[in-house]
């Protein structure tokens, strides 16, 4: 097929939005010729400024109307819509667009922003309504987009890159021992859950194990109160590698997600397949997409959000596990992950879709 890939979202800026872009247009190129109009992020890993991207969509819309004739147009965010709509308006190919959950869940929040972007998102619903084919990262996103007004809503869930990853190798110079610690990963917001782990969960476990927590400061009081726990330890953002040696030592790898109230969302959960593939035994609430990405009891456990008994019940049970349990929960953990959340299953996956799409 030939294919136009749009997104505003693109290396080196650093993030799960530019990681899909690059992989899926990467292994969509092995097997169909692939144009990409991308937006580069900035070499620090931010993404542009909101400027530039305006200017990015426009000059987007602009070329859209003299591009020669491609089999799919694929934007890749709704923030771009209005890339999509030209070709929708020349009807010169199914139009595809990626939603991944915050770009639904934005408009529900208060304030002059979320209640312009809600009237942004409304016009594209009104001006394209089921001539637009989304693909949803999840299933908790494509009820988000339902209940928006889209009507054509196909889930092909995200990936995880296996390239180097060896979860089975011994971890040369590793000064942790296993079983000494509890591993969290992800920004520092109250919806990803470390401060209420660490305030209703972690003073229940045995007094020798700690929370490590990894990720961006980025809430003032997410920070302060992990910091000011004596059982942390922050550590900051680490390399790829050093955060993989941390997960294979953890004695569980934590996503202990809380609800927001509709106005922010888990679109997936990709940190869930990368703590897998790092040989760590994940334990994350069940809720929004990490459903989407934990095959219970395979690739991980999910526990009910802010039920501490079940917490405490998950992590003494992987706790008491042998040497050779853990061992063969890890590998078989690998092997589910590389089977059915490889980058070449999501090309494939949205190839299908690609397919079977219609003009509307």
């Amino acid at each position: 097929m030939r294919i136009l890939f749009a997104t505003r979202k693109w290396p080196p800026a650093i993030g799960g939005m530019e990681v899909y872009c690059n992989e899926l247009t990467r292994h969509l190129s092995f097997r169909n010729d692939v144009k990409i109009w991308s937006l580069p992020g900035k070499k620090n890993g931010r993404p542009p400024n909101l400027v530039r991207q305006i200017v990015f969509i426009a000059i987007c819309c602009i070329r859209a109307f003299v591009e020669p004739r491609r089999d799919i147009v694929h934007v890749g965010d709704l923030v771009s819509w209005p890339i999509a709509l030209p070709f929708i308006l020349r009807r010169s190919c199914p139009v595809f667009i990626t939603a991944y959950g915050l770009d639904i869940v934005f408009a529900h929040r208060a304030g002059l922003f979320p209640w312009l972007y809600r009237k942004y998102l409304g016009l594209c619903v009104r001006m394209m309504g089921d001539r637009l084919n989304v693909v949803a990262i999840s299933r908790a996103t494509a009820l988000l987009c339902e209940a928006a007004g889209f009507s054509k809503v196909a889930v092909v869930p995200l990936g995880v890159n296996l390239q180097g990853r060896k979860p089975f190798a011994e971890i040369d110079n590793n000064p942790e021992v296993l079983g000494t610690f509890i591993l969290f990963v992800g920004r520092l917001v109250q919806r990803k859950g470390a401060s209420w782990f660490a305030e209703h969960v972690l003073p229940h476990l045995p007094q020798d194990i700690s929370l490590k927590v990894v990720g961006a400061k980025w809430d003032d009081q997410e920070w302060s109160a992990i910091s000011s726990n004596p059982r942390t330890e922050y550590l900051g953002t680490l390399s790829n590698e050093r955060l993989a040696r941390l997960r294979r030592a953890a004695l569980v790898v934590i996503m202990p997600n809380i609800s927001s109230g509709g106005t922010d969302i888990e679109g997936f959960g990709l940190t869930a397949l990368e703590a897998a593939v790092d040989g760590g035994v994940l334990v994350a609430s069940a809720i929004e997409g990490i459903v989407d990405a934990v095959i219970p009891g395979e690739t991980g456990f999910l526990v009910p959000e802010r039920d501490v008994s079940a917490w405490l019940e998950t992590i003494a049970s992987v706790a008491r596990w042998s040497n050779e349990e853990r061992g063969a929960f890890i590998e078989r953990a690998f092997n589910l992950i590389s089977e059915r959340y490889s980058w070449d299953r999501v090309a494939k996956n949205t190839e299908s879709e690609y397919e079977s799409a219609t003009y509307g």
